[in-house]
């Protein structure tokens, strides 16, 4: 147990590693044509995402516990959005629910049950998607009981109310999650508005670096990768995704150099901007609330 700790410095070893074998004169020649229509419209379209997901979990957090305000919920998540992006598979979020506790008195249960709901839209679309992008965009040669997992996948997220109702007296928790249709609905529409948003977000980085992607392999690059972050193994997925981009970038031609600044520039570098300017954003023009719990 005592070499667990050093398992998180794999990805930033290999991260190293794969930073060692490239040619730095191609990648500020790339950082210095960059397009910048494209990098403006990239910007707009990041932070029209963002505010898709922060009106995302608004609705969940309405839905699951007492009501707060878009602007109350625009703050919390401001408020933990660094930690989500330096922790795998974006955890580090999971703030949210002693902040909410500590500033507007709501049970960390109710909080608890809303961040899972929240987190299993990002988790079911983007396994939806690799599965979708392994069977019809990199048409991987694996079994074709991968078809019938895509059809299950799907079907059990349709029926996960019934299945729920199965483990409920097992599991207390799991009454609390179910919801009903409409707001299933209003959801999912969200959620394809928001994931569709985010891969022309990429689609227009990309375009900034003169590559052209097809919008279907922009779906598999950023499902494969993004799934990939998820394992423990580093600090915000550093060194996986840059392993992920170099193998599936090289299939369409493109260069390790341009794979690696591809996927710095959307996921370290313009992500530390914008956060820097969501901070000042809160600090700024969203009032803090004063802490009712110390």
């Amino acid at each position: 147990m005592k070499y667990l700790k050093f398992i998180k410095i794999i990805g930033i070893a290999a991260f190293i590693y794969i930073l060692s074998f490239l040619d730095y004169k191609t990648v500020f020649e790339s950082l210095l044509h960059l397009n910048m229509y494209y990098i403006a419209l990239f910007v707009l379209l990041w932070y029209v995402v963002l505010v898709i997901k922060v009106y995302r979990w608004h609705m969940v957090q309405n839905y699951f516990s007492r009501p707060l305000s878009f602007k109350e919920n625009l703050w919390v998540f401001i408020e933990t959005i660094y930690l989500s992006h330096v922790t795998p598979g974006k955890v580090g979020d999971m703030a949210r629910i002693w902040i909410m506790d500590k500033y507007f008195d709501i049970p960390k249960k109710e909080s608890t049950v809303a961040y899972i709901f929240d987190r299993i839209q990002d988790l079911f679309f983007m396994v939806l998607f690799v599965l979708y992008s392994t069977v019809f965009v990199i048409k991987i040669p694996i079994s074709n009981y991968i078809y019938i997992l895509f059809i299950l996948f799907i079907t059990g997220y349709i029926f996960k109310n019934k299945i729920l109702s199965f483990f409920q007296h097992k599991i207390k928790l799991i009454e609390t999650i179910k919801t009903d249709l409409i707001f299933e609905a209003k959801i999912f529409f969200i959620n394809v508005l928001m994931f569709a948003f985010h891969f022309l977000e990429f689609y227009m980085l990309a375009k900034a670096m003169d590559i052209t992607l097809e919008y279907n392999f922009i779906i598999a690059l950023i499902s494969i990768s993004t799934l990939a972050s998820i394992i423990p193994i580093s600090v915000g997925g550093l060194g996986v995704r840059e392993g992920v981009f170099i193998f599936l970038l090289a299939t369409v031609g493109v260069s390790k150099e341009s794979a690696v600044l591809l996927s710095l520039l959307d996921n370290v570098f313009f992500v530390a901007v914008f956060i820097v300017a969501l901070y000042f954003f809160g600090r700024f023009f969203l009032a803090q609330p004063t802490p009712i719990k110390e």
